[in-house]
């Protein structure tokens, strides 16, 4: 009787927990303004992708959680290789480079939490055995949008074009994505990269700079009733995708 009234209250507790994370989630999926992670899905779920591309933005724990989101691509068989861009050197003082990485795990593998050192010796051996690939261009901090890339830095835009998916992460990578315009909110996500495929492309991002397009009718004035400067605040943010030719054919 007695585990039986442990296991019901560590029942209960659990439920509780779970409860609150749900009502958590439910909350801050409503201030992402734009989600097309139903696309992410359908692109990933289509067919085992021979390569997924990841365009880093910050190290640290940012870091950390696109190693577990490249971790479920890869054990789940969403795609056979990750590749990780990183920036030869820092646009803003946090930004990811492949020191940075190399860094992380390192302090992963001797790390007192016996869970944290299985996952970064096997990221190790990920690196090592090549299905996941760390590399950077100095493109990624050259003052252009990233319509210009094929003109300008045609040797990256070919490597891109072999990624089934490419992930764009942060304001920066939007920003470059977008060319830095105010443009209508409601422009289509994929007006806003200007002829810019290289294959299919995904913006996670967190609304810190004054400019966003592919909002649904009603978002903006639901933002701004929420919070006047929702442009900047870091409250807000979006998942949008353009879904290349190729993959449409699908």
């Amino acid at each position: 009787m007695i585990a039986t009234a442990d296991t019901y209250n560590a029942s209960q507790d659990m439920t509780s927990v779970e409860g609150d994370t749900t009502e958590e989630i439910a909350k801050l999926l409503t201030n992402v303004l734009s989600d097309h992670s139903q696309n992410v899905w359908d692109i990933l779920s289509s067919a085992t992708a021979a390569q997924v591309d990841i365009v880093l933005d910050n190290a640290g724990f940012e870091l950390f959680t696109d190693l577990c989101f490249a971790e479920v691509l890869i054990h789940f068989g969403l795609s056979k290789k990750v590749v990780f861009h990183c920036k030869q050197l820092p646009w803003f003082v946090s930004d990811a480079s492949i020191a940075d990485f190399k860094w992380l795990l390192d302090q992963l593998c001797c790390h007192a939490n016996q869970d944290l050192a299985k996952f970064g010796k096997r990221w190790k051996q990920r690196v090592t055995e090549g299905t996941w690939e760390l590399v950077d261009h100095s493109f990624w901090t050259l003052p252009h949008e990233y319509a210009k890339m094929s003109s300008i830095a045609p040797d990256l835009y070919k490597e891109l074009s072999k990624s089934t998916l490419i992930f764009f992460k942060g304001d920066l990578n939007y920003r470059k994505l977008a060319a830095d315009r105010n443009w209508p909110y409601r422009t289509p996500f994929t007006d806003l990269l200007e002829g810019f495929s290289p294959s299919s492309v995904c913006a996670m991002r967190t609304l810190k700079a004054d400019l966003v397009g592919g909002l649904p009718p009603g978002k903006a004035g639901y933002a701004a009733t929420c919070d006047k400067n929702w442009l900047v605040s870091g409250q807000f943010g979006v998942i949008q995708v353009h879904q290349h030719a190729r993959e449409l054919e699908l």
